[in-house]
């Protein structure tokens, strides 16, 4: 799916905001939380899938 400029970067705002929160609890980012941050940006992903995603690897 292509991603037009203003989506793309708001999706690189909310991926930065998670690792920063990650961060801040001294949680790791992993891998497998680094390629679901790529997907969700390139476009992979929506919303709801990467925020599913993410709850399964978080926990």
């Amino acid at each position: 799916m292509k991603l037009s400029d203003t989506e793309k970067n708001n999706r690189l705002s909310e991926v930065f905001l998670k690792k920063s929160d990650r961060e801040y609890y001294d949680l790791e980012i992993t891998e497998n939380h680094q390629k679901l941050y790529d997907q969700y940006v390139s476009g992979d992903l929506n919303k709801q899938d990467f925020e599913e995603y993410l709850k399964k690897i978080s926990s």
